[in-house]
């Protein structure tokens, strides 16, 4: 039995490394793309807030909200990628087509089904995109119930 439970734990913890060096990579990815582009496609982008949070919600409630992203450059921005950190998070528009011209905003809608735990939740959306810092994260926060 102690053997069975030394080898889980061990296998589980390159699990979890081989996770993060992946999902590491896979964002390395994207920033290698963008940092391709010359310093003249970039632009530059406000966002209403990076931390938007909804105080306390009910276990099985859904919640639904949105960013405000406005181009406060001279070129037009448009998003490469947006990474949600959780499968319980959902973007419902397909935003890889967007194009936010110039002094415009754009609502990066969002969306969790049901929150299914109790104690605080906190998950990130990560935008890359033509920008000067090449991504943002943002993060959607509450404090979860019964």
């Amino acid at each position: 039995m102690y053997k069975t439970t030394v080898y889980f734990l061990i296998i589980s913890f390159l699990f979890i490394n081989c996770h993060n060096i992946n999902f590491e990579r896979h964002s390395n990815i994207y920033i290698d793309k963008l940092n391709k582009l010359p310093d003249s496609n970039l632009t530059s982008i406000e966002i209403d807030t990076l931390i938007k949070y909804y105080g306390d919600k009910k276990l099985n409630d859904s919640l639904k909200g949105f960013f405000i992203v406005k181009n406060n450059g001279n070129k037009p921005l448009y998003f490469t990628k947006v990474q949600k950190g959780c499968f319980c998070l959902n973007i419902p528009n397909d935003v890889s087509n967007v194009i936010i011209l110039p002094g415009k905003t754009f609502k990066l809608f969002f969306e969790v089904s049901k929150f299914n735990d109790v104690g605080y939740f906190s998950k990130a959306i990560i935008i890359y995109g033509n920008f000067s810092s090449l991504y943002r994260m943002l993060l959607v926060e509450c404090k979860v119930s019964k």
